[in-house]
């Protein structure tokens, strides 16, 4: 029957597939035939349009020629001849009718004859100017035969687009017969479908209908009414099988039933082997947690070295063993405890609870339930509590173990094991205690060892460095939470490279690190440095033994660089005072032999004495110095602190300090606030050390400024030359005692380099600043900040307005640059008048304060008309203090603003400006 219907279906299926296979080619073949007559056309269509369109373009641009009469319109004109002739060779090759044939052999005709004859002449005519013969010319017939070859291009091109169009209905028929056929055809196979599928449901699917409807009645039971099949197909064969088994099944049923019964008797028994099993694996499982979580503890107790973590492991592990609802456990002495589930007010009762010496072992406790403890049960019940102390070997506690259950009992066994397990915390808890005192004992050692200066490393036999200190890290920038284990080849490349004497310093490390090496050994080096400074370094090499073996070297790094600039200053100490005290010495005993020894006059004795007295005095102050750095290192330096005014101690200290000719002394007092605490000697002692400093290390001569102000609510002292600086890198040690800048032209100045060390030591006492600025070539500054005694904002000095003070008398200059400076001036006090008219000549002055007495030299009318002879002070204010009589006519002639005879009230002179 299979083969019967799958050859109705191929045999149907192979006539639709033939069918729609010559619709589709037939169609294929008919449209590919209307396709290329379409492009023939639509070629044909092309050529025709071009033709026309080059023919018409020939003629326009003969008329442009014509009425332009331009050579573009001929060069466009002769383009459009080319074009024209491109054109009629492209329509020629095209498949043409007779008549277009002919037409294009008419206008190749009239063509030929238009370019050699009519153009020609008509071009002429239009160059001539002769439009009358030419309009004759047209008329012809030229234009006549122009348009009509035109006319009939345009037919042509019209012809073409109907003959287009039928292609295209027609193409347009085709496609609508073919697809009203295919429709036909269709619906024919639909119809032979529905009838195929009619018979195929009524030979086959009733058929299987009634077999499943006895197949239900054979599951349920009953006995299924079905009749033998008279077909021979596969369904008469299926019905025929179905009856056999059906027949079969009840013949056997009741044994099939027995069999039933004794299936479900055997899956009980499996059922509850099932069970039986499943009850031993959940023993098995819990066995092997519980042996995981003994694992998981032994491990805590044989390695655990923190104690919290101990603790907290230990107190865990416990309570996933035995479920305790409470546990608890702390060391004897506090320190440490962990707890599960046991309130804090709790944990605080026990541990401030004594424990108890005859209190020894485990013990469990059974008491009833506390209300707190019994509020989620409506019946009270018991606590079991349990509490073990854990001892040393000597029986001294030292933890304790508590836990508690709520109504459940602990079982002999389960108080054998904790017994167990306490004793085995014991021993862990003494483990742990002689840890810490290890721990304790190494992190003091190291603690000592980082507390040391010198930085200590310590190498093995193998050549490694296995411990090192804080100090070493310092020294060789290793990071100190580095391993502390370094190979040779690292520890030893870190130092060498680090160090100047890279290769000296390696030998004396491989060979102080050799088996063969004891005793010990020592090696001086320096380090490098970033910014160039010295640093000196001594490592010394000491063999370690232990038990007569030697096991390693241990390296002490020295910083001796303080030491080593002391040995360095002693050794500069030595040769200055050998050369300080030889010079003063020698002309002292030279000049004390010629006087014992020979016979002088008198004047010449009087000379070698004063050189005497000189260079004694020499003497005396270079030991004072010596004495002072002594007593002021040692603290036994006297300070006698009073209040003093710095204007005033500076003014006096310029008035008596030695300034030779070749040097210009200046005092810029812009000082409002001058009132300080201090020791008038030891100041006067740093300012004479200056300003002697400043004449000696200017030996070319100039100005020596000092200059007096405030600054952030300190007064300032600054004495500035003009001499040969001071070299930057020696600026960071100026101050160092026996320090001398170190080169040709301070060699020959000479100095013992304590002077400014005992500057910076009464300064500091003073509770000052002292630092120097520089210019090598052009001078240095030294600069002292003091605190002020008390604040002064009684008046400002603003530094625009500027005074020249020439007064001889130092006191009652003091007194003008008081008035002076408490109007708002600034004074610019000079003590040589040929200076003076220098800066006068610069024009910053707002005024000039002259005393007409001003010793040797210059007077101060003299200085008055020098100023007067500038240009720039022709009108400049000038205030004449002196004790001389007023000169009418002189004040008249310089302009003098105002006259002051002394004594007059300071406020004169202030008026006197403010005029």
């Amino acid at each position: 029957m299979r083969s019967k219907y799958l050859m109705i279906a191929a045999g149907a299926s192979l006539i639709v597939v033939l069918t729609y296979l010559f619709i589709t080619l037939y169609m294929n073949d008919y449209q590919k035939d209307l396709l290329a007559e379409q492009d023939e056309i639509f070629e044909k269509q092309e050529a025709a349009s071009n033709l026309a369109d080059s023919l018409n373009e020939v003629f326009f641009r003969a008329r442009g020629v014509y009425a332009f009469q331009s050579e573009f319109e001929r060069e466009r004109l002769s383009e459009a001849l080319l074009e024209y002739d491109q054109a009629v060779r492209e329509y020629e090759v095209l498949e043409l009718t007779g008549g277009e044939q002919l037409m294009v052999s008419e206008l190749r005709g009239f063509m030929q004859e238009y370019e050699t004859v009519t153009l020609p002449a008509a071009l002429n005519l239009a160059e001539q100017g002769d439009y009358e013969s030419l309009i004759t010319l047209s008329q012809t017939g030229v234009n006549l035969a122009v348009n009509d070859f035109v006319s009939y291009t345009k037919q042509t091109e019209s012809a073409l687009e109907n003959r287009m169009s039928e292609v295209t209905e027609q193409s347009i028929n085709s496609m609508t017969s073919a697809f009203t056929l295919s429709l036909v055809i269709t619906g024919l196979l639909v119809l032979l479908i529905i009838l195929f599928l009619w018979r195929t449901i009524h030979s086959i699917v009733k058929p299987i209908e009634k077999l499943h409807k006895a197949a239900l009645d054979v599951q349920h039971g009953g006995k299924p009414i079905i009749e033998t099949s008279s077909r021979n197909d596969e369904l008469g064969s299926l019905t025929d099988s179905f009856i056999d088994m059906t027949a079969y099944l009840q013949q056997n049923e009741e044994e099939l039933q027995a069999q039933n019964e004794e299936l479900i008797a055997q899956q009980e028994a499996m059922h509850e082997q099932q069970d039986q099993l499943a009850v031993t694996l959940a023993e098995t499982q819990e066995t092997k947690g519980r042996l995981e979580i003994f694992n998981d503890l032994n491990h805590v107790l044989s390695n655990t070295s923190n104690r919290y973590k101990f603790l907290d492991e230990m107190v865990r592990h416990m309570e996933r063993l035995y479920a305790f609802d409470q546990v608890m456990m702390y060391m004897a002495d506090r320190s440490a405890y962990s707890a599960i589930n046991v309130p804090a007010e709790k944990i605080n009762q026990i541990l401030q609870a004594p424990l108890y010496s005859d209190e020894r072992g485990m013990r469990v406790r059974k008491r009833l339930a506390k209300s707190e403890e019994d509020s989620l049960h409506t019946v009270k019940s018991y606590v079991y509590d349990l509490t073990a102390e854990i001892t040393n070997a000597t029986g001294e506690t030292i933890g304790v173990f508590r836990a508690n259950r709520y109504g459940r009992p602990f079982g002999e066994d389960e108080c054998e094991e904790i017994e167990g397990l306490v004793k085995r915390m014991s021993i862990a808890f003494e483990r742990l205690l002689a840890f810490d005192e290890i721990k304790y004992a190494r992190e003091l050692t190291q603690d000592m060892l980082d507390n040391m200066t010198e930085g200590l490393q310590l190498i093995n036999k193998d050549r490694c460095m296995v411990q090192h200190n804080q100090a070493l890290c310092r020294l060789l920038n290793i990071d100190p939470t580095e391993e502390e284990k370094n190979e040779c080849d690292e520890w030893l490349g870190r130092i060498a490279s680090s160090v100047n004497e890279e290769d000296e310093l390696k030998d004396f490390f491989e060979s102080s690190i050799q088996s063969s090496f004891n005793g010990t050994r020592s090696i001086r080096y320096t380090l490098k440095t970033s910014d160039e400074s010295l640093r000196v370094f001594e490592v010394y090499g000491m063999s370690v033994y232990r038990d007569r073996e030697w096991t390693g070297t241990i390296f002490v790094h020295r910083d001796i660089t303080k030491d080593y600039e002391v040995d360095q200053m002693k050794s500069e100490l030595v040769s200055t005072v050998s050369h300080e005290l030889r010079t003063p010495l020698s002309s002292v005993l030279g000049f004390a032999e010629l006087l014992l020894t020979k016979e002088m006059k008198p004047e010449k004795q009087k000379r070698y004495i004063e050189t005497i007295h000189k260079e004694a005095k020499r003497l005396t102050n270079l030991i004072n110095d010596f004495l002072d750095l002594q007593r002021m290192e040692s603290g036994r330096q006297e300070y006698h602190m009073n209040e003093v005014r710095l204007d005033e101690l500076v003014v006096d200290i310029l008035e008596k300090v030695n300034i030779p000719a070749t040097h210009a002394l200046i005092l810029k007092d812009q000082m409002d606030n001058n009132v300080i605490l201090g020791d008038r000697e030891r100041l006067t002692q740093v300012m004479t050390n200056l300003l002697n400093n400043a004449v000696k290390f200017s030996p070319q001569g100039g100005d020596i400024i000092v200059l007096l102000c405030n600054r952030s609510g300190r007064a300032c002292v600054s004495v500035e030359d003009q001499g040969i600086g001071i070299p930057e890198g020696e600026m960071n040690h100026l101050f160092q005692k026996f320090r001398r800048v170190d080169n040709s032209e301070t060699r020959k100045i000479g100095g013992t380099g304590l002077g400014l060390a005992i500057c910076k030591e009464i300064v500091q006492r003073h509770d000052g600043d002292i630092y120097a600025t520089s210019e090598p070539g052009h001078g240095s500054a030294f600069h002292i900040e003091l605190p002020l005694l008390r604040e002064n904002r009684s008046h400002s000095i603003s530094g625009n307005e500027k005074i020249l003070l020439l007064e001889d008398d130092p006191s009652l200059a003091l007194l003008i640059a008081d008035e002076l400076k408490s109007n708002g001036f600034s004074v610019i006090h000079h003590y040589q008048p040929e200076r003076a008219i220098e800066a006068a000549a610069t024009g910053t002055f707002s005024g000039i304060v002259v005393d007409l007495m001003l010793g040797d030299g210059l007077n101060g009318w003299d200085v008055i008309r020098q100023i007067r002879e500038q240009e720039e002070n022709e009108a400049l204010p000038i205030v004449v203090s002196s004790a001389l009589d007023e000169d009418t006519e002189k004040v008249r002639q310089y302009h003098i603003t105002a006259y002051l005879t002394k004594p007059y009230p300071p406020e004169a002179l202030s008026a006197a400006f403010r005029k």
